[in-house]
């Protein structure tokens, strides 16, 4: 029987032997096919890298629920992980079947918003948990941070509870105004309003488009000032790297589709033999998230490995039950990948955030 360290290698692993299987079978396809019917070729290469890119996640997130050494900050791990199959399923069905990719990007857009969410919560967690975070601050003075250009003018932000809690909301903002966003969107669509230029001022594209902004910039200027300003706390955790993958997924995801539709309003988007004019945008977008999704898949294991968690062998259990996994302690109800899921899934932490926020306004 396998060790555990060695199962969770093994999901990895074996990941990446599906994905060599998965080229020859691509290959194949294109061959007897897609060459006879070039509209088809999309859809055989985003759905390659869309199902490889899943599976490579899947086995990945296994490798967490298979030894839950660290329960508070897996369980963001693992929703993190979450967001490659997600983006890259949605935006295979989407090349599929167009029609129903406004109502996926909802699903999509949700997650995105809760995702990086989960990312700032597991940055906390990391640092011990808000109230740990909260008493080394009152303890320990910090020296303040400059503003980043152009607000490099302003007096440099003080690093307190407060200034945690300020962050915390803007983390928070944007988790609630994108979801809304994108079902403002639907509903415009809907009616005919929506438009598809960005310089429509008359239509809800333009209003939509600079309402994320907004917020997406808020949450990310929140999330680059709390990382410069508290990563000695994080040291040795890689934070600077799970940040970039956190930033790469949602720039590929909306940045990316803001510059592909600018180039085809414009007219200066090279013309493609699968897709009409029209479709050519919505078209390429979806088949970039395909393939990058497969690149932050393997990115995703690097940034969010689980060989920190539980790294060694796993002895048997002591007198009391008790496991330990690398020198950490594991309680015997996290040694089930079923039961780790159910208390992933179940992990009040939003709604515990929530209230927390309301109550330090």
């Amino acid at each position: 029987m396998f060790r555990r360290y060695e199962r969770r290698r093994l999901y990895y692993w074996f990941g990446v032997f599906s994905i060599l299987i998965g080229v020859l079978l691509l290959v194949i396809l294109l061959t007897k096919h897609a060459v006879t019917n070039q509209r088809d070729v999309p859809s055989f290469v985003g759905g390659y890298c869309a199902i490889f890119a899943a599976v490579m996640s899947l086995f990945q997130i296994l490798e967490h629920l298979s030894c839950f050494a660290d329960p508070e900050c897996q369980t963001k791990i693992v929703r993190i992980l979450f967001m490659v199959p997600m983006y890259a399923i949605i935006s295979w069905i989407s090349i599929l079947n167009p029609g129903a990719s406004e109502y996926l990007n909802l699903i999509r857009d949700a997650y995105e918003a809760y995702a990086l969410y989960a990312f700032f919560s597991l940055m906390l967690a990391l640092m011990g948990g808000v109230d740990t975070l909260y008493r080394n601050l009152m303890v320990e003075e910090r020296p303040p941070i400059p503003h980043y250009f152009p607000m490099c003018w302003l007096e440099p932000i003080k690093i307190t509870p407060r200034f945690v809690q300020l962050c915390r909301l803007c983390m928070f903002q944007f988790m609630v105004i994108k979801p809304l966003v994108s079902c403002i969107i639907v509903v415009l669509t809907a009616k005919g309003k929506m438009g598809s230029s960005l310089f429509d001022l008359g239509h809800g594209y333009f209003w939509t488009t600079l309402t994320y902004n907004i917020s997406i910039t808020i949450a990310f200027t929140a999330l680059v000032y709390f990382y410069t300003g508290l990563k000695d706390f994080m040291e040795g955790k890689q934070p600077l790297a799970k940040f970039l993958s956190i930033k790469a997924v949602i720039f590929m995801s909306y940045w990316q589709g803001i510059m592909i539709a600018i180039l085809g309003a414009v007219g200066v988007l090279p013309r493609f033999d699968y897709w009409t004019e029209s479709e050519a945008p919505a078209g390429l977008q979806d088949l970039l998230i395909c393939v990058e999704m497969l690149f932050i898949a393997f990115a995703h294991k690097f940034c969010f490995g689980s060989e920190e968690y539980g790294v060694g062998e796993i002895d048997q259990p002591d007198e009391g039950g008790v496991v330990h996994s690398g020198g950490r302690f594991v309680p015997p109800s996290h040694l089930s990948i079923w039961s780790n899921l159910k208390y992933t899934l179940k992990h009040e932490d939003l709604w515990t955030d929530f209230t927390d926020i309301v109550h330090s306004r």
